[in-house]
């Protein structure tokens, strides 16, 4: 007997069920993110809650903190983490940090995805008690950079006697 599922005239096998998770499982614990366009390519119903595939997938361990991004699902303990330790060590420096040293490819191929980690997620999940101060986000063309403020500040005070000269 082959057990399945039936939804809209459409039969599933319980097996292929099981591969679907099995792949977004192996592949998630191994990269720390999967994009929806993976889990679509799986065949994954269109309708479904990408996040909540994810966690059925990979149950809800102590080792993963589930977060969903607009084309991305990831587990911030992989990817936000080193992410926080470089933003803190930007800010330290009055410096800044260009994004590709610490994530992955299919991640920085999508702007709302870096917007998010970069304006939403990784701030909200440091303390502002930690010392913690926003910088500024520049992305474009594909490219993204976080400013630290002490930097923003600096290159301030660097170009603004240049720029009185260029005004006149």
């Amino acid at each position: 007997t082959v057990k399945g599922t039936a939804a809209s005239a459409a039969y599933v096998p319980h097996v292929y069920v099981q591969k679907q998770r099995q792949s977004v499982e192996e592949y998630f614990r191994s990269n720390g993110y999967v994009t929806k366009h993976f889990i679509k390519s799986l065949g994954v119903a269109a309708g479904a809650s990408k996040v909540s595939f994810v966690r059925e997938c990979c149950g809800q361990s102590g080792d993963m903190d589930i977060v969903e991004l607009p084309h991305s699902v990831i587990n911030a303990k992989d990817i936000v983490t080193p992410l926080e330790g470089l933003i803190e060590e930007a800010n330290s420096l009055r410096s800044f940090l260009d994004p590709r040293t610490a994530l992955p490819e299919a991640l920085l191929s999508n702007q709302d995805d870096i917007r998010e980690l970069l304006e939403e997620i990784v701030p909200s999940m440091l303390s502002e008690d930690a010392g913690f101060s926003t910088g500024t986000v520049v992305i474009c063309d594909g490219g993204a950079l976080y400013c630290s403020t002490g930097m923003a500040k600096d290159m301030t005070k660097i170009l603004m006697p240049h720029s009185a000269l260029l005004a006149s």
